[in-house]
């Protein structure tokens, strides 16, 4: 009994080495899902407060109209749009030759 605890972290340290690449996709999953799970309570609480909710909904509305104004009326302004996208991905992706 004491030699398998006395081994247990040599096991846990090769049990990480082994599968080091499947438990750092499943914690990020999780990781992920209790993320979403927080947002969306959250979300939910702000919803149940009545002048967050009205509130909130104008401000998304008033930015769906400055955003339409902004960059999509006019030619050069979407191209000014489409320029800002291509440099984003750049920095994402990186700059191919």
């Amino acid at each position: 009994m004491i030699n398998i605890f006395s081994n247990f972290p040599d096991y846990i340290n090769q049990f990480y080495q082994e599968y080091q690449s499947q438990l750092k996709v499943v914690g990020s999953l999780t990781l992920a899902i209790l993320t979403l799970t927080l947002i969306v309570s959250f979300l939910q609480t702000l919803q149940g407060i009545p002048i967050l909710s009205v509130s909130f909904e104008f401000i998304g509305m008033g930015y769906a109209v400055w955003f339409v104004y902004r960059y999509l009326l006019r030619k050069s302004n979407r191209q000014e749009l489409l320029d800002k996208i291509e440099d984003i991905k750049a920095e994402i992706v990186g700059k191919q030759s």
